[in-house]
């Protein structure tokens, strides 16, 4: 629905729209989460599986901002923005849910937070190109 909306009017707002939607999914995910299991569980996924939602999820919003506005590579841009959110989130999920080595759950934090920074990149990026940038 956001795609299609006149409000979206430049990139950054794919990610905008993309980590409102990822943050839908994470909390209706933790309360879920919340009614099955404890406590502890809640606040260890609020920390760790909300923050990642919202990651994917800008990742993917970016390259679905670039495929609205660049409509010669649309395909290509939702096609990578989907494969990069589906991989990253799958490898942050193997390393949490892995039973070969608790240690190699660090991974998932690894994989966070290099995420987190990619993500933040991809932000900047968009904000300096922002039309609607104050200068």
């Amino acid at each position: 629905y956001p795609y299609r909306s006149r409000f979206f009017n430049e990139p950054i707002d794919g990610i905008v729209y993309a980590i409102f939607i990822g943050m839908g999914f994470a909390t209706l995910e933790n309360v879920l989460y919340a009614y099955r299991y404890d406590i502890s569980t809640t606040i260890v996924r609020a920390l760790t599986a909300v923050p990642a939602h919202a990651t994917f999820a800008a990742i993917m919003g970016y390259y679905i901002g670039r495929a609205k506005f660049d409509h010669p590579r649309r395909r290509l841009f939702l096609v990578r923005g989907f494969t990069m959110a589906v991989i990253l989130h799958g490898l942050y999920d193997f390393f949490v849910l892995q039973e070969i080595d608790e240690s190699l759950m660090i991974l998932s934090m690894v994989i966070l937070t290099a995420s987190i920074l990619y993500a933040l990149e991809l932000i900047r990026e968009l904000q300096d190109q922002s039309p609607f940038r104050e200068k």
